[in-house]
């Protein structure tokens, strides 16, 4: 058995153009001398790119103009054809009898010796619907010279993909390869190549670096539409990738220290970051960040370049909104970022409009998961590093920045209170417990807490780790030290009282404590006696102070409650 591929013409778009004067009929035949719109075996090659069979058709558009591309796809028994139109590959020659094509890292290379140049194309860009992606030939002019000897030297014969063989001498052959960098000097600074970029056959290294900076020379020099454009292309690519979303989704947490913009100390560890080889040729959301977004927005912290920092934002926001408009979900560290920077430059209504969206989003997903109705939309509670990235909210909250504009104390609530909503869908309660404590928020960590112990199956509670009895004591005494009347510090402490016995009972055990009474000159003359305080007792002092004094009726009374012993 011989598998064929499905038949094809080529040259079908050649054309004969007759002068004013004179017909078709005429003007064919005074150009069969010339023979300049008649399809020759030379002009004609099957190269393989991308593992693809592509047969390639020079001067296809007529008079040495164009390059026609035919893909044959053996298994659907179809082919699919593109024209480039170019200038004339052979001055105002209509034949191209020095020309070879080649393959050079997937890119379709074709050498012309006459007009001693090499063209560059790759055909997945050609083949491409993104007409944002760049599509145009790269020109090399120029000769290229290797031990003296010429590219287009005369004694070099071409041998397919790459090889020259040098007829004379000693028939040294030489193989042609392609430098990236080199490349990247004859393609505009405007033209969207990063997806070309990351087909190239280099280490991702040195081919991130090179994307990289073009899209930071974009940024530098303003030309936001630009990225823009070059974003849609990024995040259409990137939503092809299974493999790459779900290793963002676990990789970006880590990136969360650095996305709050609250340690500028981080910016050196930027420029290290490792992807996973199952993610292809397609920029990362972590790449996106790591080395663009995060690494930028820290170097106009540091400079206070406001204006650079809003540019960064409106990027930010840009992909995250190319990234949602895919039904993908925006890694944590992206949202981490964007609040960061709305923060960072007090956009008040921004941020809180941002935040009540998210909400509103939720709990339009919370409401259809109920009634089993079918949705894209994720939860946060699906993501990983939700509780992360609400402890870092609370951190970004929480943290001054006097060299910038302060964002409000109502957006700090707001901020605050989306942190909350995070924490109690993911069910971490003992994480938010912490980050209300660490804030001084008394009230609300009791609030929560409790309503968590009235969900509970049964009357038995025990207090989360991390959030002791002794932690609500202390953050009671500070909250109580700046309230003026006696009234509402009593206030405070028996509704901690009767909180902390459903929460953390263990707190009020009473266990004996050996105290000294009094010292004599020797070290054998003591006075000493056991005495039997609580749990509490033994880990905190009791803040007489703050009730009158230790004889006062209201601090023997609180101290009694807390299991503290009159003694001591």
């Amino acid at each position: 058995t011989v598998d064929t591929f499905p038949t094809f013409s080529v040259g079908t778009l050649r054309e004969l153009v007759p002068s004013d004067k004179e017909d078709c009929d005429t003007a064919a035949s005074e150009n069969d001398e010339d023979r300049s719109n008649i399809v020759l075996p030379t002009d004609i090659s099957v190269v393989n790119c991308y593992d693809k069979v592509f047969c390639v058709e020079l001067g296809s558009l007529g008079f040495g103009q164009g390059i026609g591309l035919t893909e044959l796809n053996r298994d659907s028994g179809s082919v699919k054809v593109r024209q480039h139109r170019t200038k004339p590959l052979s001055g105002d020659s209509t034949h191209i009898d020095a020309s070879c094509v080649g393959v050079m890292d997937n890119l379709l290379a074709i050498f012309l010796k006459e007009d001693k140049f090499t063209l560059f194309l790759d055909v997945a860009d050609l083949f491409s619907n993104d007409e944002k992606v760049f599509r145009e030939c790269i020109e090399e002019p120029g000769e290229k010279k290797c031990e003296d000897i010429s590219l287009y030297d005369e004694s070099l014969s071409f041998l397919a993909p790459s090889y020259f063989l040098n007829t004379a001498g000693q028939g040294l052959l030489y193989e042609v390869k392609l430098s990236v960098p080199d490349l990247l000097r004859l393609i505009p600074s405007s033209a969207c190549i990063v997806p070309f970029l990351l087909r190239r056959n280099a280490p991702r290294e040195v081919l991130r670096a090179c994307a990289v900076d073009r899209i930071t020379n974009l940024i530098e020099t303003n030309d936001l539409t630009t990225l823009k454009g070059w974003l849609e292309v990024f995040v259409e690519q990137y939503s092809r990738s299974e493999s790459a979303i779900k290793w963002d989704m676990e990789s970006t947490v880590t990136l969360l220290p650095c996305a709050s913009l609250l340690e500028l100390n981080r910016l050196a560890m930027l420029d290290h970051v490792s992807v996973s080889s199952s993610c292809g040729p397609v920029i990362t959301q972590t790449e996106m960040l790591q080395l663009v977004l995060i690494k930028q927005a820290m170097l106009a912290l540091k400079e206070g370049k406001t204006e650079k920092l809003e540019d960064i934002l409106a990027v930010a926001i840009d992909y995250m909104i190319e990234i949602e408009r895919r039904f993908l979900f925006p890694c944590v560290a992206l949202q981490c970022l964007v609040v960061a920077l709305l923060w960072k430059t007090g956009e008040n209504t921004e941020l809180c409009s941002f935040l009540s969206t998210q909400e509103a989003q939720w709990s339009i997903t919370r409401r259809r998961r109920q009634l089993e109705l079918p949705t894209s939309n994720r939860l946060y509670s699906d993501s990983p590093g939700a509780v992360a990235f609400a402890e870092t909210l609370f951190l970004i909250a929480t943290h001054d920045t006097p060299d910038l504009m302060q964002c409000s104390n109502t957006t700090k609530q707001k901020l605050m209170s989306h942190a909350t909503t995070i924490l109690i869908g993911c069910g971490a309660i003992s994480q938010l417990t912490k980050c209300l404590l660490s804030e001084g928020q008394l009230n609300e960590a009791m609030a929560v807490c409790s309503r968590r112990f009235k969900k509970s199956v049964d009357n038995s509670n025990s207090c989360d780790e991390g959030t002791r009895a002794v932690d609500f004591f202390r953050v009671a005494v500070e909250k109580a030290s700046r309230m003026p009347r006696l009234g509402d510090r009593v206030k405070t402490f028996y509704h901690l009282c009767y909180f902390l016995k459903n929460w953390d009972p263990s707190a009020f055990v009473v266990e004996p404590r050996k105290i000294i009474l009094s010292w004599h000159s020797s070290a054998d003359d003591r006075n000493s006696a056991a005495v039997e305080e609580s749990i509490l007792a033994h880990a905190y002092p009791f803040p007489d102070n703050l009730f009158g004094g230790k004889q006062s009726i209201s601090s023997k009374r609180l101290r009694s409650m807390f299991g503290y012993s009159s003694y001591i």
